[in-house]
């Protein structure tokens, strides 16, 4: 009897990962962002996709008959086209603790780096320029960090920031005044926040609510010389009015690991904006955190075409559908 296959959308999936895959299936290994045709070409006969970087579009899911679960690596779903799978009854799963910890601490990692300007303050000295008083920063100590979201990672971020002296405010419809407390931060409402803050940092999943919802309006509200944090999805900012803000010198500066557009090409205007740490989505990878993604991902392939329920199924709908399937036959 074949094994089943499993195709993995980025060879530099944990090893540990990929060799309990090939225990029990067929493992097809594609580079990161494989076209569209070449996926379909090697999934057509798959039961199991597993997904770090790249797409998995409606017709890559209806070329796939046997497909049965996609694995996303890491967080966010939006890489996978959720109403499809629903339609087809393919489970979609996630992994959602995995990198909270590595992502809190990259978050931090860009606050001290945009408050002291150390990536602008290297970049001079690589350039042959040795200007100690060019980059005067700021301390952290009694400033204001707006956590946009406070789930998993920006509970994470608000404790590590109060660790640095920080106030900390957060704005998330799914939680109350004293779930904030507990974390350290003061639940207040969006608009509130984003004039309050000196940082704004993002923790959303990219969903229709939180699309481009930093946009010219809301970046208006921030106050003068302000910073914006981005390590939630690309697609939150609009990019065209953080350019603008920047070039006009209404924000001091941003931090962005993600964009709308992956991987960002080099004519790409985020690229010439100024004062911008750029990072190419890299806030969630530690060793520890591509062991624990892949692993739990992996896990989450064996159990459903094991037949059992994988942890952390994100469209309820494929699964309620698989549960009544193994109840009309038993």
């Amino acid at each position: 009897m074949p094994k089943p296959r499993v195709v993995l959308l980025d060879t530099a999936i944990h090893p540990n990962a990929q060799a309990l895959l090939r225990e029990a299936c067929e493992v097809v290994a594609l580079e990161a962002y494989t076209p569209v045709g070449p996926l379909i070409e090697a999934a057509r006969e798959a039961d199991a996709i597993l997904v770090r970087r790249g797409r998995v579009p409606a017709e890559v899911l209806e070329a796939c008959p046997r497909l049965c679960v996609v694995a996303r690596h890491g967080v966010g779903v939006d890489e996978v086209d959720l109403a499809a799978a629903s339609r087809l009854g393919i489970m979609v799963t996630n992994t959602p603790y995995a990198n909270a910890t590595t992502v809190a601490e990259f978050t931090l990692g860009m606050v001290i780096d945009l408050a002291r300007g150390l990536h602008l303050t290297a970049t001079d000295l690589d350039g042959g320029q040795w200007l100690p008083g060019a980059r005067i920063g700021f301390e952290l100590e009694g400033r204001t960090l707006g956590l946009v979201g406070l789930g998993t990672i920006g509970r994470r971020v608000a404790v590590r920031a109060k660790g640095l002296g920080m106030r900390v405010l957060a704005t998330d419809p799914a939680f109350d005044a004293a779930y904030a407390a507990r974390y350290g931060a003061r639940l207040v409402a969006y608009d509130e926040l984003l004039a309050a803050s000196d940082i704004v940092s993002l923790h959303v999943r990219l969903t229709p609510e939180t699309r481009y919802l930093v946009d010219r309006a809301a970046i208006a509200r921030m106050p003068p010389g302000a910073f914006l944090i981005n390590t939630s999805r690309g697609g939150v900012v609009d990019e065209a009015a953080l350019i603008e803000a920047l070039e006009a010198g209404h924000l001091a500066g941003a931090g962005i690991d993600t964009f709308e557009e992956e991987p960002l090409p080099a004519d790409h205007p985020m690229v010439r904006a100024p004062r911008v740490l750029r990072t190419p989505h890299v806030a969630g990878q530690t060793h520890e955190a591509m062991q624990r993604a892949a692993m739990t991902a992996a896990r989450c392939i064996l159990d459903a075409m094991a037949g059992r329920e994988p942890a952390y199924v994100y469209n309820a709908e494929a699964l309620e559908g698989r549960r009544r399937e193994v109840a009309a036959a038993a």
